[in-house]
């Protein structure tokens, strides 16, 4: 049998998406405003492609990276999906998607 080309012939495996657990937003809200409270920026670092990565630490672990340099302190929660190992959250700053961060729950 010929595989023809990408889609869902070749769908999500198990690390994509973890359907059978559900959280509440107010739930991811407070942990990511925990997470990024004793947060602090890494060394910005510029991928081949030209976008800039600035690592979110927290006790010298990444937990997050931006990808333009605003303060950590206005970010906001965009949308999130829940993983195996933990929930990945989308950081917003004035509407527009500027960065991820990694929690575990």
């Amino acid at each position: 049998m010929r595989r023809k080309g990408f889609g869902w012939f070749l769908r999500p495996q198990h690390w994509f998406y973890h359907p059978v657990r559900e959280m509440d937003r107010k739930e991811v809200e407070k942990a990511v405003r925990e997470a990024l409270s004793g947060a602090e920026k890494g060394s910005p670092w510029i991928d081949p492609h030209g976008v800039q990565h600035i690592p979110i630490l927290r006790q010298k672990v990444a937990i997050g990276n931006l990808w333009k340099d605003v303060p950590l302190k206005d970010l906001e929660t965009g949308a999130y999906w829940i993983t195996p190992r933990g929930v990945k959250v989308e950081l917003r700053h004035n509407g527009n998607a500027v960065g991820m961060c990694w929690i575990s729950l």
